[in-house]
């Protein structure tokens, strides 16, 4: 805010640095009040969005970690777009699911029940 002020000429060169060396004098310039107590706020709505476009079938895992011909692996681009680990796998959970489903059924099935 300090600096926000000074490059808004709302405050002189030396109410700049009296203030910067208070900050400094009081570790607010490493940590400041409330860092510890406020949590910082995860972006949702890409994620939101990749997940739609995947349980819709729109895209695939691949077309998205190869958009625009970036060569990046896939843990990065589920770090860069705040999805969970393993979203971007080929074979997704819900896939998986449904196959386990099946198979439950067709052992009832072949076990006479």
């Amino acid at each position: 805010m300090i600096v926000r002020a000074f490059h808004l000429e709302i405050i002189n060169y030396n109410q700049y640095t009296y203030l910067m060396k208070q900050m400094n004098q009081k570790g607010l310039r490493k940590k400041e009040p409330l860092d510890d107590i406020l949590a910082v706020p995860q972006p949702i709505l890409i994620s939101k969005a990749v997940e739609m476009l995947l349980d819709n079938n729109i895209l695939k895992p691949r077309d998205i970690i190869e958009a625009n011909g970036f060569k990046l692996s896939q843990d990065m681009v589920e770090y860069l777009l705040n999805l969970k680990k393993g979203m971007l796998n080929e074979k997704s959970e819900k896939v998986s699911m449904e196959s386990l489903l099946h198979f439950k059924e067709f052992e009832n099935e072949s076990n006479g029940r």
